[in-house]
């Protein structure tokens, strides 16, 4: 791995943990208010039916599924031809996104 590869997937953790972070702190600050509002919306329940479906074992080992035949297509590609950085930088980022986006799933619920 070049060391501009190294910086530009450092430079893109920092990136995702630094959104994952301001959204966790706007969570925190919304269950810290008064929700009354929130749960009077008509959407509502639709949140707490698409949560709970989602943190379900069966949702998640399909992610999981998912995921893994995802990065098989790309290994099955990269035996062809070699990653780009680009490339890289971009799997590294949904992989993040992916998984601090369950770890604010799980964490909060409005």
């Amino acid at each position: 791995m070049t060391g501009t590869l190294k910086r530009k997937i450092f430079l893109a953790f920092m990136a995702v943990t630094g959104i994952f972070l301001v959204n966790a702190m706007w969570l925190a600050h919304v269950m810290a208010s008064n929700r009354s509002d929130l749960h009077a919306s008509p959407i509502y329940p639709t949140y707490l039916a698409f949560r709970n479906l989602l943190l379900e074992p069966g949702t998640l080992a399909m992610f999981g599924i998912t995921f893994c035949i995802w990065l098989l297509l790309i290994y099955r590609k990269n035996r062809k031809k070699p990653l780009q950085e680009h490339e890289k930088v971009l799997l590294v980022t949904i992989l993040l996104a992916v998984v601090y986006g369950f770890v604010l799933v799980a964490s909060f619920r409005l």
